[in-house]
């Protein structure tokens, strides 16, 4: 996700996963052109330039305070239980499509 203030280039990238409406974050990445950096593969943009330490390996306070200043940006439990939700319909969606899809093959032959 990629936090910055309007009408500023620059802002940070958070690399983060969820699991059971728990966020775990990875990095975080500081940027000094969002909207180049958008542009750019995550695995790109981390040879170019310095990732951030592995989150987990940061000072206990630092952690808190990030966590603590990603929540203010809505980036909590329950925004974790929505991608989930959203990927659970996603997935079913993609299911249903699959399988329509090879009932049509089939029923070609």
């Amino acid at each position: 996700m990629y936090i910055h203030e309007e009408g500023q280039s620059g802002g940070m990238i958070v690399e983060a996963t969820t699991m059971d409406t728990e966020i775990n974050y990875n990095a975080v990445q500081m940027s000094d052109n969002i909207a180049e950096d958008r542009k750019i593969h995550r695995f790109e943009r981390q040879m170019r330039q310095y990732a951030g330490p592995d989150f987990t390996t940061l000072e206990e306070r630092i952690q808190t305070s990030l966590t603590e200043y990603l929540e203010g940006y809505g980036i909590d439990e329950h925004l974790s239980a929505f991608v989930e939700c959203m990927s659970l319909d996603k997935d079913q969606r993609l299911y249903m499509d699959w399988l329509k899809r090879c009932q049509e093959f089939v029923e070609e032959k």
